[in-house]
């Protein structure tokens, strides 16, 4: 309907999402990332849980591998703000291998950053992959698998 309202440019098409959306669980987690909310359910298809400390992105994970009446699979990907100083990522990333193995799964976690030089080598020597912000849906599909 939004649509219809807006003079479309003739080189702009809608690209469909790279992910079928979840009906009622969440497959990406975001911690601090509120920002990313709309660009993950609009633009790549995959319903968000947001968390705002540490310890309620913990308590979101531990809570996907709850058994549940629907079929629904852990997150897929985690998302954490490098630029937020209460976030230990290192810690984060200790309590999330931890929860993830005790599970037999793997779950990749995104380090969000608009500093590459400082948080880029951090994220390699903990296991997170980096992603310099800000993000788009653009470099999103270019770098989730």
């Amino acid at each position: 309907l939004l649509m219809e309202q807006l003079p479309m440019k003739e080189t702009t098409r809608a690209v469909a999402p790279i992910f079928l959306k979840s009906t009622c669980c969440g497959q990406v987690l975001l911690l601090s990332l509120k920002e990313l909310v709309s660009i993950f359910e609009d633009n790549i298809g995959l319903r968000c849980d947001e968390a705002y400390l540490e310890d309620s992105a913990i308590r979101f994970l531990k809570d996907t591998f709850l058994k549940k009446k629907c079929v629904c699979q852990p997150y897929k990907f985690i998302f954490v703000d490098m630029d937020d100083p209460t976030i230990n990522l290192k810690r984060f990333m200790m309590t999330v291998k931890a929860i993830t193995s005790e599970n037999y799964r793997s779950i990749t976690v995104y380090g969000c950053s608009t500093n590459e030089t400082r948080h880029a080598p951090t994220c390699a020597q903990i296991g997170a992959e980096f992603m310099k912000k800000p993000i788009s849906a653009a470099s999103l599909r270019m770098s989730l698998p």
